[in-house]
Parts: C-alpha cells; sequence; structure tokens
C-alpha cells in the first residue's frame, strides 16, 4: 500500500489494519509451524523424499512473507506515531 493511502485513512482504520496484518501474521506462522513439524516429523519416521524437502521450502518461504508483512505493519505504525506528534 502506498505512503498516501495511510495518510488518507483515519486513526482508527490503522489499528484495525494493524490487527487485521497481525493476525495474519500469527495465522501464517501457525500453519507454518505445523507444516514443518508434520514434515520433520514424517522424514524422520519414514525417510525423506523429495516431496518433503519441497514442503519444508515452502513452510520457509511462508516465514520470509512474514517479514514483509511486519515491514508494512511498521509503516502503519510510523504513520500513527507521527499523526500523535503532530496533535
Amino acid at each position: 500500500m502506498k505512503d498516501e493511502e495511510l495518510k488518507n485513512k483515519t486513526e482508527s482504520e490503522l489499528e484495525s489494519e494493524i490487527k487485521k496484518w497481525k493476525g495474519i501474521s500469527g495465522a501464517i506462522i501457525g500453519v507454518s509451524l505445523v507444516l514443518m513439524v508434520v514434515i520433520i516429523y514424517g522424514m524422520i519416521t519414514k525417510g525423506s523424499n523429495t516431496l518433503d524437502i519441497n514442503l519444508l521450502g515452502v513452510a520457509f518461504a511462508c516465514f520470509a512473507s512474514v517479514s514483509a508483512l511486519n515491514s508494512y505493519i511498521k509503516k502503519i505504525k510510523i504513520e500513527l506515531s507521527s499523526r500523535k506528534n503532530n496533535s
């Protein structure tokens, strides 16, 4: 989202955006952790195969997307703090 779009939103809308994106981040982390545990358990019990290794890559890619979400959340927090300082 562009900085201009953040400036056009109210403080309550920005706070709800933060809550929404934190929830999505938490869900991605939770699903990725479950996926990793299941894959590692399968690799230990059945041995590793290419599908397990590929799914492990997917789990790590999901963790990478969380960092992008966190940077967006940080932009929203900066916008909120700049509004509070200007008030």
